[in-house]
């Protein structure tokens, strides 16, 4: 997975088609998905911010997850989020359970886009980035893995 400020993403080749995944600490701004060209796209995010975003100009699936669901079982979350990454390199559809986060589909919107701005933030910048690392790391060895 690569970084760019507080979100990590990969882009992956599935039997469905390419699968663009991002993880992050803030809801997603649905039109970078569009330099990944990918069939799936799937961004899930512990929700230490978030942002008014531009109506989508792509397809995709946004699963939130509260920071106190994150604290109270990281393992389980974390665990969900792996498993959910496999199943989708495997073919399967990328699923988190409702009792660790809540879906948001997007579909492509041709309306004016609107300002992107913050609605909030929590200064958790050092616990967020340890959350991240610890996701990313895990992720990351679980797709080596799989090859």
């Amino acid at each position: 997975m690569n970084k760019i400020g507080a979100t990590d993403y990969g882009v992956y080749n599935t039997p469905n088609g390419r699968f663009a995944f991002r993880l992050a600490d803030h809801n997603a701004n649905p039109n970078n998905f569009l330099q990944d060209d990918a069939k799936i796209n799937i961004s899930v995010y512990v929700a230490f911010r978030e942002f008014d975003v531009p109506e989508s100009e792509i397809e995709y699936k946004e699963y939130k997850i509260l920071p106190e669901i994150y604290n109270k079982d990281k393992k389980k979350v974390i665990v969900s989020i792996i498993n959910a990454v496999s199943d989708t390199l495997n073919g399967k559809d990328f699923v988190l359970d409702k009792s660790i986060a809540e879906l948001q589909k997007h579909k492509k919107q041709n309306q004016e886009n609107s300002s992107y701005h913050s609605l909030s933030y929590l200064d958790k910048k050092s616990l967020y980035e340890s959350i991240m690392y610890d996701i990313a790391k895990i992720i990351k060895s679980k797709i080596n893995q799989l090859g």
